[in-house]
């Protein structure tokens, strides 16, 4: 269906509608709330950015969820990189529903290897204008994307990170969200 090989979909809607989140920045007023409230009415991308217009025509929300709170960093991305529908998992649960049910965590020795996929990532990374890259708090879980289908009807689509740095490709995204929203 999708041309990436990461496509396998291990989280079901039970594990991942109840994850709590909470709207970062972090506030003594942000009150956690059931995961599923981000997909009830309409599609939902967790995560990918840069098909942002092509997923405001389809009416799909994209949203972000991050494994810590830390102001400093949450403040910079949210200013340069993600200014709206961003969350906190404090529990890590979305992480170990698009690890398959545990958190998968890389190794610090693929930042050794000069030629890794991470130096290539990161290379692509600055291409598109990242200049920075964030080396405060825990950096070695691993991340993914879902394509959520609106109300209860479940996950349309998963990418699970493999090496630092992978990306879900935007065209199976896309097309996760298009199938999404037709439904």
């Amino acid at each position: 269906m999708y041309g990436d090989k990461h496509v396998q979909i291990t989280a079901s809607f039970d594990d991942v509608k109840d994850i709590r989140l909470r709207p970062l920045p972090l506030s003594d007023g942000a009150a956690a709330f059931a995961a599923s409230e981000l997909w009830r009415e309409k599609p939902c991308v967790m995560v990918v950015r840069a098909a942002k217009p092509e997923l405001d025509a389809l009416g799909v929300t994209l949203a972000c969820v991050l494994k810590e709170g830390l102001p400093a960093e949450v403040e910079e991305f949210k200013r340069d990189y993600w200014p709206e529908h961003l969350y906190l998992d404090e529990d890590k649960a979305f992480f170990k529903a698009v690890g398959g049910g545990k958190l998968r965590k890389g190794s610090l020795t693929a930042f050794l290897n000069p030629f890794g996929r991470v130096y290539k990532h990161a290379g692509e990374a600055k291409k598109t204008g990242v200049t920075q890259h964030n080396v405060n708090g825990e950096g070695l879980i691993f991340g993914g994307s879902f394509v959520m289908k609106a109300g209860s009807k479940g996950v349309q689509y998963q990418f699970q990170e493999r090496n630092f740095g992978d990306h879900a490709p935007i065209e199976d995204i896309l097309a996760a969200a298009k199938a999404a929203a037709a439904e």
